[in-house]
């Protein structure tokens, strides 16, 4: 059975609330995707909350909902990416 955690965390801002959230797994994906994702939601939203649910229900890897997650924040222009330092 997956665990449903990802392989890395990703860290989203939402700036209607003010704080960076570090997202871990599945479940905090969906909740981001649900109840605090920006109101002007693209198509990677759907793609992601799509993944999450199925992962949920044990018919796609975490990792694909991983990879779904961080694009769908990169869509809404709420991802958090560091620069590498030079």
């Amino acid at each position: 059975m997956d665990n449903k955690r990802f392989s890395h965390a990703i860290h989203v801002r939402f700036k209607e609330f003010g704080q960076t959230r570090t997202v871990t797994d599945t479940h905090e994906a969906l909740d981001c995707l649900m109840y605090c994702w920006p109101a002007d939601r693209g198509p990677r939203h759907r793609d992601a909350l799509d993944a999450c649910l199925k992962v949920i229900d044990g018919h796609r890897s975490a990792i694909d909902a991983e990879k779904a997650f961080k694009e769908a924040a990169r869509e809404a222009g709420i991802l958090e990416e560091h620069q590498p330092h030079r």
